[in-house]
């Protein structure tokens, strides 16, 4: 292949599109190609990964992320690994790649995380029906006090025209007094 040739070969750039959909066929069909070629699919997805990254998201690695989790729904530990995966052929499992390419500080996978993550769900789902319940409390409250608020003010409305000094008696102000009074204890 001559000097001029090889350039051009590698200035080619398969589209995003056709990237994507190859990436997804590896995927989908990722455990029964697991199967039969063992580490080989991982190489062959996490170069594609690797062209897409360099080619397509050049700098902009979280960019990069967010493409890969919006269309293979993968972590960034597991895109990494297949990447790491690609060009080693020493590596026998993808588990090693994703050691060797976890960052420092970064959780490890374990067995029991799952479950630990169901229960930490749960506690945050009840954790927010506690919330909603407290905010539903604000919100009776807030209700009881307009009713409040409503009921002074049609008392004070109703008593300038039942007030004995405004034409009306004091057994209309009492009768009043008295629905005051049991509207308040039922808000």
């Amino acid at each position: 292949m001559t000097a001029v040739t090889e350039q051009d070969a590698q200035e080619v750039v398969r589209p995003l599109k056709l990237l994507t959909a190859l990436i997804k066929t590896d995927i989908e069909h990722g455990d029964e190609a697991a199967e039969r070629a063992g580490m080989e699919f991982y190489r062959q997805a996490g170069a594609k990964l690797a062209e897409v990254k360099r080619d397509h998201f050049a700098g902009d690695t979280a960019g990069f992320y967010k493409w890969a989790d919006r269309n293979f729904h993968k972590s960034q530990a597991r895109i990494r690994a297949w990447i790491g995966a690609s060009g080693k052929e020493s590596v026998k499992s993808i588990r090693e790649t994703e050691s060797q390419s976890r960052k420092p500080g970064a959780s490890v996978y374990r067995p029991w995380t799952a479950s630990v993550d169901a229960i930490a769900e749960r506690a945050q789902r009840e954790a927010r029906w506690l919330g909603e319940e407290l905010t539903r409390k604000q919100e009776r409250d807030a209700e009881a006090s307009l009713g409040r608020r409503l009921i002074d003010i049609g008392y004070r409305v109703l008593a300038k025209e039942l007030h004995p000094d405004k034409g009306g008696s004091k057994d209309a102000m009492a009768r009043l007094g008295r629905v005051r009074d049991r509207l308040r204890s039922n808000v």
